[in-house]
């Protein structure tokens, strides 16, 4: 049944399915481009890329990722069925790494560009939201943070993720 699918992929990956998130995005590029896909090594997102190209390391922190659609967020691992319907492999990603890892030493090169000592530690890091919580000290469950500017949030630290129970499969809030 698909409805049991989507709700599945919903208390998974604590996304639904809507264009927003990765797996429509991945499967629309495959489908319209396959030529690129095809030449693609792998599919990671900007600051995916910029960390790589600091340290020489592929590594994609869970906090980021996991408002992808893809990740599955109580394992804190790929999830299968969402990547299956991304028409992706975890190998077409970048290996999950903890926001508080060391990505690995800044490069020679990436020395030479921005003037940092070589072989400095550059974390993997985490979301803007994560870290913005972070800068504003909530530490302890329960602690809240609101954030105004260009897009708006409020942010809850929890200790176990938390799904909408108002949200159909669809991820539509429903009226009541």
């Amino acid at each position: 049944h698909a409805g049991a699918a989507l709700e599945g992929l919903y208390r998974r990956t604590g996304c639904a399915l809507q264009s927003l998130y990765h797996i429509p995005k991945l499967r629309w590029w495959i489908e319209q481009g396959p030529a690129a896909v095809r030449k693609a090594a792998r599919f990671v997102t900007l600051k995916d890329f910029v960390l790589q190209r600091l340290t020489g390391t592929w590594a994609a922190d869970l906090s980021t990722w996991s408002s992808s659609g893809l990740l599955d967020i109580r394992r804190c691992r790929w999830d299968e069925e969402a990547l299956g319907l991304a028409g992706v492999t975890a190998e077409q990603l970048p290996p999950l790494a903890s926001s508080f890892s060391t990505a690995g030493g800044l490069t020679p090169a990436a020395f030479r560009a921005c003037g940092l000592p070589s072989g400095l530690p550059v974390l993997t890091g985490a979301s803007d939201g994560a870290l913005a919580n972070l800068g504003c000290g909530t530490l302890n469950p329960g602690q809240v943070v609101i954030t105004v500017g260009t897009s708006g949030a409020i942010r809850q630290w929890v200790e176990e993720p938390r799904l909408d129970p108002a949200k159909d499969v669809g991820g539509n809030v429903e009226e009541g």
